[in-house]
């Protein structure tokens, strides 16, 4: 269901009413009347408009980095200044957790892609090189 934004014209007499609207494309009308000082000011702000549907890429495959980089991408540079500032803050009180959580420890064992030598796999034919991609062992 598409999400349409309007505002309350301020070059026009208007109040600068920030607001969206879900609407069905069937049941599509455009508003005029702001609801907050009641003028007949109101303009569609189609630069913020986003249509809502499935995420799927060519592959099928949805990433968390695709998810973030497309929400990204929807953040005004004021929501993401609010965030930085947000992050920054947390990190800067000593990074206290809230009560009843605590911190994951890292593992000091490397993980097994992290432990081969890289002259053990340059030598492997093509053959290896999948399967050791695949499963993780030098010999499968």
């Amino acid at each position: 269901m598409p999400e349409y934004s309007y505002i309350c014209d301020e070059d026009n007499e208007g109040c600068g009413h920030y607001f969206t609207v879900f609407q069905k494309l069937s049941e599509y009308k455009l508003l005029k009347r702001c609801p907050s000082c009641k003028k007949h000011r109101l303009r569609r702000a189609y630069e913020d408009d986003i249509a809502y549907g499935s995420v799927k890429k060519s592959d099928g495959a949805i990433t968390i980095g695709h998810l973030a980089d497309r929400n990204s991408s929807r953040m005004s540079s004021s929501q993401k200044a609010e965030l930085h500032a947000k992050h920054n803050a947390y990190k800067a009180k000593g990074g206290s957790l809230p009560d009843g959580m605590k911190r994951v420890e890292k593992s000091s064992e490397k993980p097994w892609y992290r432990t081969s030598n890289q002259s053990d796999i340059k030598n492997m034919t093509e053959t290896q090189k999948k399967n050791y991609i695949r499963t993780g062992n030098k010999n499968g």
